[in-house]
């Protein structure tokens, strides 16, 4: 299943979503 992560510049949730997907090592674009 791929995963797509919508992200605006500045958003603090968008940067919380991409730190949380990152330290749990998986993939999105």
């Amino acid at each position: 299943m791929d995963l797509t992560l919508y992200a605006l510049d500045g958003c603090p949730y968008c940067n919380k979503v991409s730190d949380a997907l990152d330290a749990a090592n998986l993939a999105y674009e």
